[in-house]
C-alpha cells in the first residue's frame, strides 16, 4: 500500500525528491491492480 504521509517523511529525511519517483509508479500500479482485482472478484461470484 502507499501512503502520502510516509512519502513526506522520507522526502524530508533525505532532502530530495527522488523517493517520489518510486512512489508514483507504485501508486499507479496499485490503483490498476485494485481495479482489475475488484472486477475479477465480481466476475467469479
Amino acid at each position: 500500500m502507499t501512503s502520502g504521509a510516509s512519502l513526506s517523511i522520507v522526502t524530508s529525511a533525505v532532502r530530495s525528491s527522488v523517493p517520489a519517483l518510486g512512489y508514483t509508479g507504485a501508486y499507479a500500479f496499485a490503483n490498476v491492480l485494485l481495479t482489475v482485482a475488484g472486477s475479477l472478484i465480481l466476475l467469479t461470484d
